[in-house]
């Protein structure tokens, strides 16, 4: 009798065991982490930093480097020097326009002494907003308004670019003021040409406006 008791209690310990193990929570195999390949990472690259631009684009905005990083030996690339009669008179009516200096400029050295008054720091700083891609479909594109202080006019600085004659042009544009109202009594402009030769933009003359 106590051998038949001893063989139902190890029966049943059997089948209670057999029982919680098919219940159990199964366990997953842990899975490595993979780091992404150099393949993988530069399909993260924008297509704007992959978009091919026409030369005289990529020249643009080598010449508006030059200007902003006060680069002089790039900026001189864009100068043929020594510079002709034509050219150097312009860059002095563009000294009295820019900065009311008086330059007068025909060699690599006097270059190098007076280009700022030629391209001061607003003007320079008007070039940044300007997008390749509006430049590019346009052929124009401009700065918002800026105002030079205890100066009556408003200027903006724009940039076109002609197909025919590839010519890329850059204008200080001003429009002026009667004091104390918003009556407008005249525009000048100020345009540097530059011209695609051989690949690169080459300084061509100065237009005065107005």
């Amino acid at each position: 009798m106590k051998l038949l008791l001893i063989l139902r209690i190890l029966c049943f310990a059997c089948v209670g065991f057999l029982s919680c193990k098919s219940h159990s929570t199964p366990t997953t195999p842990a899975i490595d982490a993979v780091a992404p390949t150099s393949e993988q990472i530069s399909t993260n690259v924008s297509a704007e930093s992959k978009k091919e631009y026409p030369m005289w684009i990529t020249e643009f905005k080598r010449l508006r480097d030059a200007l902003y990083q006060n680069n002089m030996e790039e900026l001189q690339s864009f100068f043929d020097f020594p510079l002709t009669d034509d050219q150097s008179t312009g860059l002095f009516n563009a000294g009295q326009f820019m900065s009311g200096r008086e330059v007068n400029i025909v060699t690599k050295e006097e270059f190098i002494k007076s280009y700022t008054a030629l391209f001061p720091q607003d003007f320079i700083k008007g070039l940044l907003p300007l997008k390749s891609d509006s430049l590019l479909l346009n052929q124009y594109a401009a700065s918002p308004e800026w105002k030079r202080k205890g100066d009556n006019a408003v200027y903006t600085t724009s940039a076109s670019f002609e197909e025919h004659d590839q010519i890329l042009s850059l204008y200080l544009n001003a429009t002026y003021f009667i004091e104390d109202s918003e009556e407008t009594s005249g525009e000048s402009a100020v345009v540097f040409m530059f011209k695609m030769k051989n690949g690169k933009l080459t300084f061509e003359g100065v237009m005065m406006a107005g």
